[in-house]
């Protein structure tokens, strides 16, 4: 599941192995006043299930408007049932 939505995004999941599923994304940005790559956005994310346990790993790379800057997050989580 995504927090937010990204226009012009390709998005893969992988089937069900061995308790994992994956996922893919990238999110065309926009040609904003001849700027390239700007607002280009990048993500995976990992989940595992195994009964009562859940656990995930989440990367996600977006550049600003100007694409002259990069800002990445990894995000961790979990649960017990």
């Amino acid at each position: 599941n995504t927090v937010f939505r990204a226009d012009n995004a390709i998005v893969y999941e992988t089937p069900r192995w061995a308790r994992l599923v994956g996922r893919v994304m990238y999110a065309f940005g926009e040609d904003a006043g001849g700027v390239k790559r700007a607002l280009d956005d990048v993500g995976a994310s990992l989940q595992y299930y195994s009964g009562p346990v859940y656990l995930a790993y989440g990367y996600d790379s977006r550049r600003n408007a100007t694409a002259n800057d990069l800002r990445t997050w990894h995000s961790v989580g979990g649960s017990y049932d």
